[in-house]
């Protein structure tokens, strides 16, 4: 009978792929529906500080007419003219434009930058403490430079807003890839793995939930810096023009409609991002590489 070694003394690849890939069984199970119900219910529950300040909202303004503390139903009327005038639309176009791109460019460099750092001592040792320098300073503060270097337009907006996705996930990748133990390494030396095998198949596999933690940071920092970016100009034709025409206008109606808006799509981008990450095969090898196997024991 065949045992685990191959002619050169090294575990087979096939002894390999069935010792650290996630089993057959596994990906053919079907999630839970108390996993589904316990979600429904998470949000359930953190809705519930929104309900009640929505009430203290209502009853606070309930036949009372303040410029400075519109109710809530003036703040929604506005939000409902904004659609029927297709306002919003055009807003919500425009900014989702600009915060899918720098979202793309911000996760995919941050990423890159922090397999490679977590990845090779030299380069940590060299670049590291600058990124750590350089992610102290406020995002707003790069607006000026943002403006000599890359002028009034999208482009600006972009990159700060690339930014401001950059550097969760770097430090996440970063740290996640410092986190996996030596020994899944030293079995991947048994199996004969090159250097970039081991990165590809055990080292980032391994890393998946601090990955996972910096992707929805990235995407919560990079949506709560679009109005920064957008206010770079007076006009930008994004969500930041309902607040700009809200304050010229003195129509505190129009400020509190953009901030629900952005509130709101934020909200469900991070829930988004957070269910996405926790079905499917994502879900199952972040958990089976470090899950003991239930394999029996002769």
């Amino acid at each position: 009978m065949a045992g685990p070694l191959d002619q050169g003394g090294r575990m087979s690849e096939k002894s390999f792929s069935s010792g650290l890939s996630f089993r057959p069984e596994m990906a053919g199970q079907r999630i839970p529906r108390r996993f589904l119900r316990g979600g429904l219910f998470s949000v359930i529950k953190g809705l519930a500080l929104s309900a009640v300040l929505m009430a203290a909202w209502t009853i606070a303004t309930w036949n009372r007419h303040s410029l400075l503390f519109p109710s809530v139903g003036l703040s929604l009327k506005a939000i409902q003219e904004l659609w029927n005038t297709g306002d919003l639309q055009g807003y919500l176009v425009v900014s989702l434009r600009r915060y899918a791109l720098g979202l793309l460019l911000g996760t995919s460099l941050g990423f890159v930058a922090g397999a490679a750092l977590g990845s090779s001592r030299i380069l940590e040792r060299f670049f590291l403490p600058n990124f750590q320098m350089f992610r102290q300073v406020p995002l707003v503060g790069w607006i000026p430079l943002l403006i000599i270097w890359f002028g009034m337009g999208d482009l600006s907006r972009i990159v700060l807003i690339a930014m401001g996705a950059f550097f969760p996930i770097l430090v996440n990748t970063h740290a996640g890839l410092g986190q996996v133990p030596q020994s899944y390494l030293e079995v991947g030396d048994a199996f004969g793995l090159s250097r970039w095998q081991k990165i590809r198949r055990i080292a980032l596999p391994a890393a998946l939930p601090w990955i996972r933690s910096g992707t929805i940071l990235s995407l919560t920092f990079g949506w709560t810096i679009i109005v920064a970016s957008e206010l770079l100009t007076q006009a930008n034709g994004g969500l930041s023009d309902i607040l700009d025409i809200g304050r010229e206008r003195f129509r505190m109606e129009l400020v509190n409609a953009g901030i629900l808006i952005l509130g709101l799509l934020g909200f469900l981008f991070n829930l988004a991002a957070t269910r996405i990450w926790s079905i499917g095969p994502l879900r199952r090898l972040s958990q089976n590489i470090h899950t003991p196997s239930k394999r029996g024991t002769t």
